[in-house]
């Protein structure tokens, strides 16, 4: 197989990882002096600070995102708080404003038991004159039918009396 492209493929994926580790070995192997190492040194620590640099930037994204969001939402608590306010001194008028209708219709019901009082008033006055008149009626019924009991008996002692002659 070999000479397939395939098979130059695998074995080159394969051997990679060879050549590289052989590779560091080599390199680990070579006597460097000290300025070479310090100058190494420093590349790796500015490389990783350079990494450092780029995660703080990121960092720093986020937390800029995560800001605006709060913004966005601190936004939209002063809209609705504000609605709030405004549902409120709605509702504070329109309680006044009931409380004021309430109080008129109080004042008219008030005054309407007022006259239904003094009417009821003037009908126990005018009961109490039906009553005086009724025994009034009553007094002169029972003079009327004394007198009329006492006519009748003249009459009939005349009606009598004629019977007798």
């Amino acid at each position: 197989m070999a000479g397939h492209p395939l098979s130059d493929r695998l074995t080159a994926t394969f051997c990679l990882p060879q050549t590289i580790s052989f590779a560091m070995l080599m390199q680990t192997m070579e006597e460097r002096t000290a300025h070479e190492r310090i100058d190494d040194l420093k590349e790796q620590m500015d490389q990783r600070f350079d990494l450092v640099d780029a995660r703080f930037d990121l960092v720093d994204k986020r937390f800029d995102d995560v800001s605006g969001e709060f913004r966005r939402i601190d936004s939209r608590f002063q809209n609705v708080e504000a609605d709030i306010r405004e549902i409120r001194s709605d509702l504070k008028k329109s309680t006044a404003e009931i409380r004021a209708e309430l109080r008129s219709e109080i004042g008219g019901v008030k005054s309407e038991i007022g006259g239904v009082r003094s009417e009821i008033g003037g009908v126990k006055s005018e009961i109490g004159e039906v009553r005086s008149e009724i025994g009034q009626v009553r007094v002169s019924m029972e003079s009327m039918q004394r007198n009329m009991l006492y006519g009748f008996m003249t009459l009939v002692g005349i009606i009598a009396g004629f019977q007798v002659f």
